[in-house]
């Protein structure tokens, strides 16, 4: 048997107090190995998905939620022999209500990084509502990954992930066309809705993030300029329209190549923090940007 180990934190948001935060070391025992966790607060309610696998590459992924000072009895979301497990693209989760919306990545060929992202839908109670269908259905063999899911106000999902459906094709000097990031509604019965393009060029392989405010998602990642600049981007749905994408803030971070090190962003009321790594001047290190204003306006810290 192998120890899972999870170290989590309650935090409370915006607050600079080291009083407010607690950490606990959670241990599950578990056959196989166990890894890529997804940890989700849903109004001050936690849960908890992860992969197990074997050494035939068998892989599943797993559900439990935190219920009355103990972790409820985990529950299988989806299994296969063809997954895409990785420690840098891994699963997701989000629940709206009483269902759960889970991601996770399939192999589309045998090319290192071709992969589709697949989705399952379930009832808390484990109930199937929708399982096992494909996010992104334009049909090329590229990566498609770094998902972020979050409930939606009114019923259902908001989904938002990297796709590399132009990085097929060539440029006119001969390169591959930029990574683009896309949105798509899920609505309670797993139908795809909505779907759009958010920015057409942007790093290839750093996680994107996204937050639902008062007015609407909100959705943070790292983009990429012509000239390999790969600053943190923001952009809202405001009034069911999304507004072209802005820098969080201009770092000047020229690399010529992924980082493989996304933003993270969260959100109280109209407050929202977005946090990131850069090294702009030749320094590593972490930023935070706050607003008071729904993100319409940042200022780093």
């Amino acid at each position: 048997m192998k120890k899972f180990i999870i170290a989590f934190s309650f935090l409370i948001l915006f607050s600079c107090n080291s009083s407010d935060i607690k950490i606990e070391e959670i241990s599950f025992l578990y056959e196989n190995n166990n890894a890529q966790p997804s940890l989700v607060s849903n109004n001050g309610k936690l849960s908890l998905t992860w992969i197990s696998s074997d050494e035939e590459m068998n892989a599943s992924l797993n559900f439990r939620q935190f219920k009355n000072e103990g972790w409820t009895n985990p529950i299988k979301l989806a299994n296969g022999n063809d997954w895409f497990v990785n420690w840098a693209d891994f699963p997701t989760h989000a629940i709206s209500g009483d269902k759960v919306l889970s991601s996770y990545l399939k192999k589309s060929d045998s090319g290192i990084y071709n992969y589709d992202v697949f989705l399952s839908l379930h009832k808390l109670s484990g109930e199937k509502v929708k399982e096992d269908f494909i996010l992104n259905t334009d049909g090329f063999k590229a990566e498609h990954g770094f998902v972020s899911i979050t409930s939606n106000d009114s019923e259902g999902f908001l989904v938002t992930w990297l796709d590399g459906r132009n990085t097929v094709e060539k440029d006119e000097d001969g390169n591959h066309k930029p990574m683009t990031i896309r949105f798509a509604e899920i609505t309670n019965a797993g139908d795809i809705i909505n779907e759009t393009e958010l920015d057409s060029s942007v790093c290839d392989c750093c996680q994107t993030s996204m937050t639902y405010t008062n007015k609407g998602p909100l959705v943070v990642y790292r983009d990429r300029s012509e000239e390999e600049v790969r600053d943190i981007y923001v952009t809202r749905n405001i009034d069911k329209v999304w507004e072209n994408p802005i820098p969080v803030h201009n770092d000047g971070w020229v690399i010529y190549g992924c980082p493989v090190n996304g933003p993270k962003v969260v959100s109280s009321s109209n407050n929202i923090a977005v946090s990131w790594f850069t090294v702009s001047d030749g320094i590593p290190k972490v930023n935070l940007s706050f607003s008071d204003s729904y993100g319409s306006s940042l200022v780093a810290q």
